[in-house]
């Protein structure tokens, strides 16, 4: 088989698989969140009552004005709305509080980032080996496990990880690449990606997940030395160096006023660190999707 035989059939598995996958994943999610979107459902708990809601309503409000909501006057006479990670100014997705009504643009948020979850597991599977019928397997299997499904009441939480398999195989695309172009190409992406990550806003989820990004790159910059690849294996060190930290400063404008008011502000530093493993039980859930 030439080069450009095998080229076309690889390109037709990659096809077979995104069509394959798009269709198991966004078909059933479609039905299952459709009553929130026609209005016949809404999300009714604590958390989105109390906290999740009045945020959401606030900034869809502000945003539709065509400004950010910097300062919230509402909440502790007064607080730093851009120092609020768990529903962040800076995570592009939010930006369905300002279209739809909160229970549809919560609905919406949810089915997003399970077939986020599920489109990059199954990827990521299919690039790490695993045949197109087992890497569709893996990603319905992320897409719609409970971890996915049962924490709509939080929803920062489905958002933080659901980027991971995405980003995982992105630094793995960019440690195969061979040229400074292809290089450069997913440089931008596994930085973009990485942003994202932080930016849903769980500290909880994405200081484990870059751990995760970190050992990744290690591994794959061991593989690179273990086949003797030196240029490759420093190519890698850069440019996955420059992705971190470009994901990193575009992350910024959320993690600088978030550390900031956890400086001055007694009422910002939340949980003791000894309770935090104890009361968010989602953090061993995170484990076992890892």
């Amino acid at each position: 088989m030439n080069d450009v035989q095998r080229r076309v059939r690889n390109y037709a598995r990659a096809l077979l698989l995104a069509v394959t996958t798009t269709s198991l994943l966004a078909l059933p999610l479609l039905f299952y969140y459709l009553p929130f979107w026609s209005g016949k459902v809404c999300y009714a708990s604590s958390d989105h009552h109390l906290y999740f809601e009045p945020f959401a309503k606030l900034i869809g409000e502000t945003m539709r004005k065509g400004r950010l909501l910097l300062w919230n006057p509402y909440v502790h006479l007064g607080m730093p709305q851009v120092g609020l990670t768990a529903i962040s100014l800076f995570y592009p997705p939010n930006i369905l509080f300002a279209l739809l009504p909160y229970s549809a643009a919560m609905a919406g948020l949810m089915a997003f980032h399970q077939f986020v979850a599920g489109l990059g597991m199954a990827r990521l599977s299919a690039s790490l080996g695993a045949r197109w019928p087992a890497a569709i397997v893996a990603g319905v299997v992320a897409g719609y496990c409970g971890y996915m499904f049962a924490l709509s009441a939080n929803y920062s939480l489905v958002a933080s990880i659901a980027w991971l398999p995405l980003a995982v195989w992105s630094y793995w695309r960019l440690s195969r690449a061979e040229t400074t172009a292809a290089r450069s190409a997913w440089c931008v992406v596994s930085s973009l990606l990485t942003a994202l990550t932080i930016t849903a806003g769980r500290p909880e989820l994405f200081v484990p997940a870059l751990l995760i990004l970190a050992f990744v790159c290690l591994m794959l910059l061991f593989s690179l030395r273990g086949k003797g690849l030196a240029d490759a294996e420093r190519a890698f060190a850069w440019f996955s160096s420059i992705a971190a930290i470009a994901g990193l400063l575009l992350a910024m404008p959320m993690l600088l006023p978030a550390f900031e008011w956890q400086s001055v502000s007694p009422r910002a530093e939340g949980l003791p660190a000894a309770h935090v493993f104890i009361w968010s039980a989602n953090w061993y859930n995170f484990l076992t999707m890892v």
